[in-house]
């Protein structure tokens, strides 16, 4: 939804059922960070708040697409983002991450992955691999036509889980043959 805009669209979807405790203080997390992007107090400081954003939450930021697995062929594949911020005056996107440390950034495992390790798999894939046979249009491009710059936010509740998380994130990006998208703790 637009902030300051009462018909910008969908309300967020009330539970229902009762939700864990992890869970609520995910929300927290994710609402204290929108609570503090609309709040600035000085009007000399430019904020995001006056650039006018989009809140999208979890529940209505399903992203569906097909990927292409050796093994498998075609497998249908979801992101579904804490949220997404967008920012329509600098045509900027947020893919929202919020890392509470309940799953594992990588494994100790070699034939494993971490839960932090398979987003940004799944992210670069998402932003980089093609829609259609002609290689014109990624999933990305079909899923947001506007081809505003995206990048992937993680937000974590510690220094030590940043610094993983940083860890994690360098390893990704050099396994990448491109990088088309930024990729933040």
């Amino acid at each position: 939804m637009l902030c300051g805009d009462p018909d910008a669209g969908p309300r967020p979807k009330v539970p229902a059922y009762d939700v864990s405790t992890n869970f609520l203080e995910h929300s927290i997390r994710l609402n204290d960070l929108l609570v503090a992007l609309l709040q600035s107090s000085d009007r000399r400081i430019p904020s995001v708040a006056r650039a006018r954003l989009r809140w999208i939450p979890s529940d209505s930021a399903r992203l569906p697409w097909q990927g292409y697995e050796q093994r498998t062929g075609h497998v249908k594949r979801v992101i579904q983002p804490d949220a997404i911020l967008e920012i329509p005056g600098l045509q900027r996107r947020f893919f929202l991450e919020c890392e509470m440390g309940t799953q594992s950034i990588v494994s100790a495992n070699p034939n494993k992955h971490g839960a932090t390790w398979n987003k940004l798999q799944r992210y670069d894939s998402f932003i980089r691999s093609y829609a259609d046979a002609e290689c014109t249009i990624t999933h990305y491009e079909e899923a947001f036509p506007d081809r505003w710059a995206a990048e992937l936010l993680f937000l974590v509740h510690s220094p030590v889980r940043r610094d993983h998380v940083n860890q994690a994130i360098e390893k990704a990006k050099s396994s990448w043959a491109a990088h088309l998208f930024q990729a933040e703790p």
